[in-house]
Order: structure tokens, then sequence, then C-alpha cells
């Protein structure tokens, strides 16, 4: 059901992607009871919540997204405690939180997006140290900074934006360096550098802007022919130029 559901959400058929998520969704209640809570049976449960919060949250009803990244973020605390903080259940945590905090940046409230996007970084700071510095756990970390940068950024705050985005800005080149320039590693340092572009550009430096945005956009020329002109490889040229 999840499967149909991903396939469904990516062609933007919300109505399908919702009924086969909640029908997922129930399944997984169901199991919970019948397994009397399980590690594996809740973490099932906070993902079917999860996707269904991602389909309230295209279709803008923030009230059901809340509600529903709420509950997942309660059940994983559950399972933090319970599992003893496996690398696992701390990760699923910190994307809970991400989840909340994208609720609550969308409907501006920046104390409560600040909060869980700050608890969240320091869970992937604490992954990154545990796991040795894994591809997968520094590109947590630097999109959790990215987190942090555009509420800062939102907020004006342009010197707590500017060195959140030169570390993740940092993190990104060393993931292109060591994953050998594949096209998402490339694409993140490009959006990395679209970010550390819009501080300059707020602040009015215009030399570091230009500087920023010109090698983004080598970047997306780059992407746009390795991957023969996709529609986001396409549109994320347009934004650059």
């Amino acid at each position: 059901l999840d499967n149909l559901g991903r396939v469904a959400q990516a062609q933007g058929d919300w109505t399908q992607a919702e009924a086969v998520y909640r029908e997922s969704l129930a399944l997984r209640r169901q199991l919970v009871e019948r397994l009397g809570g399980t590690p594996e049976s809740l973490r099932d449960l906070s993902v079917s919540l999860n996707n269904l919060g991602s389909v309230a949250q295209a279709q803008g009803d923030w009230t059901q997204a809340d509600a529903v990244y709420r509950e997942s973020l309660a059940l994983r605390r559950q399972l933090v405690e319970r599992l003893g903080g496996t690398p696992e259940s701390l990760r699923d945590l910190s994307v809970s939180l991400n989840n909340l905090g994208s609720v609550a940046q969308a409907q501006g409230d920046w104390t409560q997006a600040d909060a869980v996007y700050r608890e969240s970084l320091a869970l992937r700071r604490q992954l990154v140290e545990r796991l040795g510095g894994t591809p997968e756990s520094l590109r947590d970390l630097s999109v959790s900074l990215d987190n942090l940068g555009s509420v800062a950024q939102a907020q004006g705050d342009w010197t707590q934006a500017e060195a959140v985005y030169r570390e993740s800005l940092a993190l990104r080149r060393q993931l292109v360096e060591r994953l050998g320039g594949t096209p998402e590693s490339l694409r993140d340092l490009s959006i990395s550098l679209d970010n550390l572009g819009r501080v300059a550009q707020a602040q009015g430096d215009w030399t570091q802007a230009e500087a920023v945005y010109r090698e983004s956009l080598a970047l997306r020329r780059q992407l746009v022919e390795r991957l023969g002109g996709t529609p986001e490889s396409l549109r994320d040229l347009s934004v650059s130029l």
C-alpha cells in the first residue's frame, strides 16, 4: 500500500495517495494492538503517519499535517527510550522533528520551527560523531543546517543564517569529493551556494552573491547535460539564471 501511495504521490494524485496511506495506517494501528506495540510495529505506524502527513502538507492542510506528525514524533521519542538511542531510532526522531518544523515554518511559527530544527540538528551532530561521518549522516546534518538557516533568514538574522549555510556548504563540498560528484551531491551543493548567495544579496554584498550564484549556475548546466534535461534540472537551471 505504501508503495502504491508513493507512486500516486509522485504523480500528484493526492486523492489516491491519501486513500492508500489511510488504509495502510489502519492496518498498522491494528498490528500495534495485536502485537502489543513491538518496536517494529510502532516504527511502521510512525512511517504511515508521516506518509499521511506529507499528503496533508502538500495540500496545505496544516492542521492535519501537524496532528499526524505530532503523533509520529511521540512514537519515535518512545522508541528512542525503549531502544536506547540506536542510530536508526535517533535518525527517525530527527526526521519527525524536521517534519514538524516544516509545518511550523509554513505557518510562520518561527519559535516552534527554530526549537524543533535545533533539536534535530543536535541529534544529527551526535549521529555524525557516532557513525564516523557516513555520507548519509553528513547529508542529514547539512539538511538540518539549511533548515535552521531558513528560519534565521526569515527572521532577518543574517549572521546566523550565513554561519549555518557556510557549515552546510563545507559539508556538501566534502560529499561531492567523497562521492565522486553524483547528481544528488552536485544538486545539494548548488542549493547551498544559492542559500549563501541569498544572504549575500540581502546584505548588499554583490561580489559574493555573484560569485556563488555563478558557481551554482555552472553546476546546474553540468547537471542538465548529464541528466538529459529533466524537468527538475531545467527548473534548477532557470532559477540560477
